[in-house]
């Protein structure tokens, strides 16, 4: 029987082609927190994302429960840079705890909540003429 290729989750990322499991716990956001300084609860920074140390230490912290034998050593030399655009849907999905956003997927229609531009009936003063210059 031929073996099939594991199919990406909400929330995986994918490392040479492979998708791995992310996922962080409470647990592992203090860890985040006490051993470098990362909170993501309260939204790590652009800045600290694009610090390569940090990412790893992100991307190895979110990982290492599915894989006894992950190393952040591991993380550092398997991701490519050129992937890392292709992750962060997969990141932030597991950060945030929401789902990817599906860039194929039609604009939401308008909720009809709102108003109209323009002036709507009853807006408009019978106090202004033309000649008033307001």
């Amino acid at each position: 029987m031929a073996s099939r290729k594991p199919e990406a989750q909400e929330t995986d990322i994918v490392i040479a082609g492979k998708p791995y499991p992310i996922r962080f716990s409470l647990g592992t956001l203090k860890a985040l927190q006490r051993d470098h300084g990362i909170n993501l609860l309260r939204g790590a920074s652009a800045t600290d994302m694009l610090d390569p140390e940090k990412l790893a230490v992100v991307l190895f912290y979110g990982m290492r429960g599915f894989d006894a034998s992950m190393t952040l050593e591991w993380v550092e030399e398997t991701v490519d840079t050129r992937t890392l655009l292709s992750m962060i849907p997969g990141l932030s999905a597991a950060i945030s705890g929401g789902k990817r956003a599906d860039p194929n997927a039609p604009a939401p229609e308008p909720s009809g909540i709102g108003l109209p531009s323009g002036a709507s009936d009853g807006t408009t003063s019978d106090l202004v003429n033309g000649r008033s210059g307001v």
